[in-house]
């Protein structure tokens, strides 16, 4: 017979606080959810977009449990997760028939948009809170920038083998997949959300000797990838990613750790540079340099299915819907009026994501894009202040990630795809996590 001692219950409380204590199975599937989302084809089906709804069910389970069990439910106060929420409520909005009729002009859309909204706001909730220690930041950061290396090595694999079918299993639609994405700049996207998780550590000198050789490898492999897939908009993202790790490691040399530090780690970052060079020039140098030169004249292409005329019909839609926007989700809808091609029946993205934030959510989605992306701008100004390397390398790594792949969304759809959203986030999260724990507590526990 087991006696066990009874003892009052801690009461239950309601824990508001900027630096946030979450549990360990919150992390875990936290991390799980960034994992699993590229794998069926970047979750963009509906059944995948449904596993993403009830992850973020069962995230909320969890963060109940561990407030239960601890007595005190956690919550953070971070900006970064306030748009979501703020897309999340406008969606709905839009789509409620107000006044006779819904601002959104496919209310049903709109409605499925305002719940995959707020799954994300869960989902950043709870890696906001998740992330919550050193060890932990800098855990998340490997395990991505490790995953990465492995859908690297498998979208090399299956790029040799001349396949037409994503995992040799499923005909694709188009032949430019790579990986597990359907279209290659997806899988171009979400490398540059995972390179500088690695590269950033590599340059502010918080990599062991022993592993930067290895680290370095696995830089260039996933570099490798990114040339292989031949994405225009994904090259160009890591070498303004590369240019601002550079960039912020030479602020971050001021202080007195950063000098001792920067040289060795400056040294290592330089050589994978090289050998990715090497990399480049052998596997597909050529055919990228000849894609880049005809960037500009397919954006200045008449053609209807060019970005540019894309661009010029999203335009439209928008002075047609200046204030309010035509509804989350509702774009494929809307844009018909606007965009008569006679090739494609449908278009569902305008091919650059701040038109299209602005198409759908009218001056309301403009605000709180503009809110988001300064939370993360502020984060990475004030992580150039960390003692700490190893956190000041994992803050610039997610945050140059996060810019990256903005940069790459003036020329595609990266963070319509909901498992590049969710990297995005979960990249802003350790940002932000890193930044306030950096800054708070220098030193490592």
């Amino acid at each position: 017979m087991i006696e066990t001692a009874s003892r009052p219950s801690p009461p239950l409380r309601l824990a508001v606080t900027p630096q946030p204590v979450g549990g360990t199975a919150l992390y875990v599937a936290v991390t799980i959810v960034v994992l699993w989302t590229p794998l069926p084809f970047g979750s963009v089906e509906a059944w995948s977009i449904g596993l993403i709804r009830l992850a973020a069910c069962l995230l909320v389970v969890l963060w109940a449990f561990h407030g239960a069990r601890t007595g005190a439910f956690v919550v953070s106060t971070s900006l970064l997760q306030a748009p979501l929420y703020g897309a999340a409520a406008w969606a709905l909005l839009q789509a409620l028939p107000i006044g006779g009729s819904a601002i959104s002009v496919d209310p049903f859309l709109t409605t499925q948009a305002a719940v995959n909204f707020a799954a994300l706001a869960v989902f950043t909730s709870c890696a906001l809170i998740a992330l919550d220690s050193p060890g932990r930041l800098e855990r998340a950061g490997m395990v991505l920038f490790w995953f990465g290396f492995v859908l690297s090595v498998f979208g090399i694999i299956q790029n040799f083998t001349g396949t037409r079918s994503l995992y040799w299993i499923r005909e694709s639609p188009v032949i430019n997949f790579f990986g597990p994405f359907v279209n290659k700049n997806h899988f171009a996207g979400l490398m540059e959300i995972l390179l500088p998780l690695g590269l950033g550590p590599l340059m502010s000198g918080a990599v062991p000797r022993d592993r930067r050789m290895m680290m370095i490898f696995v830089a260039a492999t996933i570099l490798a990838a990114v040339a292989l897939s031949r994405s225009r908009g994904g090259v160009l993202a890591v070498v303004a990613e590369v240019g601002l790790l550079v960039a912020l490691t030479a602020v971050a040399r001021r202080s007195a750790s950063g000098e001792r530090r920067a040289a060795p780690a400056i040294a290592a970052i330089f050589a994978a540079i090289v050998l990715v060079g090497a990399l480049v020039a052998w596997l597909s140098a050529g055919p990228i340099v000849e894609s880049l030169a005809e960037l500009p004249a397919e954006i200045s292409s008449t053609a209807e299915t060019s970005r540019g005329e894309i661009w010029k019909a999203t335009v439209s839609l928008i002075g047609a819907h200046p204030v309010t926007g035509s509804g989350f989700g509702a774009y494929g809808t809307a844009i018909l009026r606007h965009w008569p091609s006679t090739e494609y029946s449908t278009l569902l993205y305008a091919h650059n994501d701040y038109l299209q934030v602005v198409a759908d959510a009218g001056i309301p989605g403009a605000l709180l894009a503009i809110l988001f992306a300064g939370v993360v701008g502020t984060s990475l100004v004030r992580a150039v202040r960390i003692t700490d390397p190893g956190l000041r390398g994992l803050a610039f790594g997610a945050g140059a990630g996060c810019i990256g792949l903005l940069i790459h969304s003036v020329v595609d759809f990266n963070l319509q795809i909901p498992s590049n959203a969710i990297a995005f986030l979960y990249a802003s999260a350790i940002l932000v996590r890193a930044t306030a724990i950096g800054r708070s507590a220098p030193t490592k526990p």
